[in-house]
């Protein structure tokens, strides 16, 4: 299942990569559109973690403090709503 974020194109990094501005922060992301763009970027469920505990957010990329809203134990692996900001994500 992948999330679906709008975003905006706010600089690049290198060639085909940039910062993406979203409802939840900043994303380091590949780029293929100019800045200033407007995008929807799709996040893979299966990509993301979920970890307890502070982090030191200055010294990482994408990585988002957020509350797990729900979670689903499905045999072999937990279905989880977590709010991040003002958005649902699926992990």
């Amino acid at each position: 299942m992948s999330n679906f974020l709008p975003a905006r194109i706010v600089s690049r990094i290198g060639e085909n990569r940039g910062l993406a501005k979203t409802s939840i922060g900043e994303l380091e992301c590949f780029v293929s559109e100019n800045m200033g763009d407007d995008v929807i970027i799709p996040i893979r469920s299966e990509h993301i973690q979920v970890l307890e505990g502070p982090s030191t957010l200055q010294e990482r990329k994408n990585v988002f403090v957020g509350t797990i809203v729900s979670a689903t134990f499905l045999g072999t692996v937990f279905e989880c709503l977590v709010r991040v900001a003002d958005q649902n994500i699926e992990v």
